[in-house]
């Protein structure tokens, strides 16, 4: 088993989740709506939920944590609901039974499974598309002159904009590079 590790809710998370088997989100009880500390999105992605720091003071706040997180997670379209957990580092409670709860996750059904790491790979192919992409885009194209074009035309829209980029500037790029060659 390989754990990847985050800091933040961003970016990388959303990366991270589409590499991983199963994804665990670590939420630490705070003052105030935890709720909207935790971004919608990094939610909708969780398979575990282990709300954190369940022992001393924090118990009480802990379980409220737990519980406006299952309540929230009732009106998100999942394929399966992701498990709330309390757990504790200090008092181990509620490790051993998030350890179950991933590994029941990862090895509950090798096809689903199988059909999961094929979706993860194209959705990786997409981004990895789009990246490079925008890299030749990057290191061929001024965007100077699109920013001076929208500026200059009120009526211009982004859709235009984007398709001059793509099927008259990329294609130039393109032929310059010999990646594309002619038929």
């Amino acid at each position: 088993m390989i754990i990847v590790e985050t800091v933040g809710v961003g970016q990388s998370e959303y990366e991270v989740a589409h590499l991983c088997d199963i994804f665990t989100l670590l939420v630490a009880p705070a003052a105030g709506d935890e709720l909207q500390a935790i971004k919608k999105g990094i939610v909708e992605m969780a398979n575990v939920i282990a709300v954190t720091k369940f022992d001393g003071d924090l118990i009480r706040a802990a379980r409220r944590m737990r519980g406006e997180i299952k309540s929230a997670t009732k009106y998100i379209d999942y394929t399966e609901r992701p498990a709330v957990l309390c757990v504790s580092a200090v008092t181990k409670e509620g490790i051993e039974e998030t350890w179950r709860l991933i590994e029941e996750r990862v090895n509950k059904d090798a096809g689903l499974k199988a059909a999961r790491r094929q979706e993860k790979r194209l959705q990786m192919l997409r981004t990895y598309l789009i990246n490079e992409l925008f890299e030749v885009l990057s290191r061929n194209l001024s965007y100077e002159q699109y920013e001076e074009r929208l500026k200059a035309d009120p009526t211009l829209s982004l859709s235009e904009l984007v398709q001059d980029i793509i099927y008259r500037d990329l294609y130039k790029v393109l032929q310059k590079s010999s990646l594309l060659t002619e038929s």
